[in-house]
């Protein structure tokens, strides 16, 4: 009986088994013939297109034999020719526009070394290897625009030297001017000392009319060694005369009073007679020596208020005369080498910034976007070809100059910038994004959401982050109409 009821338990295991399989074989069987109906609907479809095909061909005259493929492949080709032509296009109008640019520039610099005249030569040729060169028969072209450009720069350079000089000029010039004055009062105070001096020498310092100017201070000295000698006389009579008195005491004539020459002897008498003769003679030659010499001091100080009044007085005016027009000439050149420099100043930051590169152009938006319009855009510099940020008030700073965060905001604009170039010539891919935002703060985070934003209007952009509050930032810059989806265990669902 066990195995009876084994044999029926397998029995019943086989029989459902081969139900099982009999059911397979059924679904396969109608499986294949519905794959075989499904390629015979495709086959005769195909048949249809291919007798279409033909139609179309015959129609237009071509070949019977001319493959769908080959034909896409020609309507490639002839869509990248079309896409090379527009190329072409765009370049041959970029090289108008340029040209025009340059026609425009040389417009103004030759409207410029016109008004400067023949004073200002632009000289063609390497100065500093001595090979020289002129203008003559030779003012256009680049040679003559670049050594314009030079001569333009080196006046600007001088004019600066010069506005300086004379800024320095202009500051020394009320200095001077003080110390003219001073020195007027000075010689004023010495004269007015001079004449008390020769007053009270007893020198009259005017001059007499039709005499001539002498040398006063000399004989004011002579004046004073005269009257030292009469003191030096006076002092040596006054000891003679009391030995005079001893020898009339010794003798028994001695006055009471004073020595008197009639109780003199005869050759007593003889002698005080010929030395007063000769004091009073002394006498006489000094009153004519003062005389003499208060004329000369007056000849002198009319000499002295002339040279004062004439000489010094014009020489200051003349040195004030040359400095005003020195300052008047320097001026002028520095106003006109400020108009030139500001004329090539000019002309550079427009070529600068309409000339720029596209992928600069696109990073330079970009960039003012990620700084909240800190800065106003990018642009590569003619001199070296190096990349600086411009603020909104015109200040160029190079990537050195910018914080950490700033740095990665231009590096970010560039690839960017770079993206829509590339972009604008091909077809626009998917842009892969891994959590980028991780090393911004919230609000230059908000701000490169915007930028991606922008360039999501060109591209298609797939972000990949693990922090939430990065989708918001995401979301909310680009007004709700991001996709949101959550990655969990190999599952994508919407958020």
């Amino acid at each position: 009986q066990r195995r009876a009821r084994t044999r029926a338990a397998e029995r019943a295991g086989a029989e459902q088994t081969c139900k099982e399989r009999q059911s397979a074989y059924d679904r396969c069987a109608a499986a294949l013939q519905e794959s075989v109906r499904r390629m015979t609907a495709a086959d005769e479809a195909r048949a249809v297109l291919a007798a279409s095909w033909k139609d179309w061909l015959t129609e237009r005259c071509l070949p019977e034999t001319l493959s769908p493929a080959t034909a896409q492949r020609a309507l490639q080709n002839i869509s990248e020719c079309v896409e090379q032509l527009d190329a072409m296009d765009h370049l041959k109008e970029r090289s108008g526009a340029v040209r025009r640019e340059m026609e425009a520039f040389e417009a103004r610099q030759d409207a410029l070394l016109s008004a400067l005249g023949p004073a200002f030569p632009v000289v063609l040729g390497d100065a500093a290897s001595g090979s020289g060169g002129t203008t003559d028969g030779a003012t256009d072209g680049p040679e003559y625009r670049f050594a314009a450009t030079d001569r333009l720069v080196q006046a600007l350079a001088a004019a600066r030297t010069a506005a300086t000089r004379a800024a320095a000029m202009d500051d020394e010039l009320p200095g001077l001017l003080e110390a003219e004055q001073a020195a007027n009062a000075a010689i004023d105070r010495l004269a007015a000392e001079r004449r008390e001096l020769l007053e009270q020498g007893g020198v009259t310092p005017d001059l007499a009319e039709g005499e001539e100017p002498v040398a006063g201070e000399e004989a004011f000295r002579t004046r004073g060694v005269a009257h030292a000698e009469r003191r030096a006389v006076l002092a040596e009579l006054t000891p003679l005369e009391a030995s005079l008195r001893e020898s009339l005491q010794e003798a028994g004539h001695a006055p009471e009073g004073p020595a008197d020459p009639e109780n003199l002897d005869a050759a007593a008498r003889a002698a005080l007679e010929g030395e007063v003769a000769e004091l009073q003679a002394a006498l006489q030659r000094d009153a004519d020596q003062e005389d003499s010499l208060r004329q000369q001091i007056g000849n002198a100080n009319a000499l002295l208020r002339s040279m004062a009044s004439a000489e010094d007085a014009a020489e200051l005016r003349a040195q004030e005369a040359a400095v005003r027009e020195d300052i008047r000439r320097l001026s002028r050149e520095w106003a006109r080498h400020a108009l030139a420099h500001r004329l090539v100043l000019e002309a550079k930051r427009t070529f600068e910034r309409e000339r720029q590169p596209e992928v600069i152009r696109n990073a330079g938006r970009l960039f003012s976007i990620m700084t909240g319009e800190t800065y106003s855009g990018l642009h590569a510099s003619l001199e070296d070809d190096s990349l600086r940020a411009v603020l909104a008030g015109g200040e160029a700073r190079t990537p050195e100059q910018l914080s950490r965060g700033t740095q990665e905001q231009l590096f970010l604009a560039l690839r960017l910038g770079y993206i829509l170039s590339h972009s604008a010539q091909s077809e626009p891919l998917p842009v892969v994004m891994d959590d980028i935002l991780v090393n911004f703060d919230p609000g230059r985070a908000a701000y490169a959401a915007a930028a991606l934003a922008d360039l999501a209007q060109h591209n298609q952009v797939l972000f990949f982050t693990c922090h939430p509050q990065t989708a918001d930032v995401l979301r909310k810059a680009t007004e709700d109409s991001a996709m949101v989806f959550r990655v969990e265990e190999g599952t994508i669902t919407p958020s």
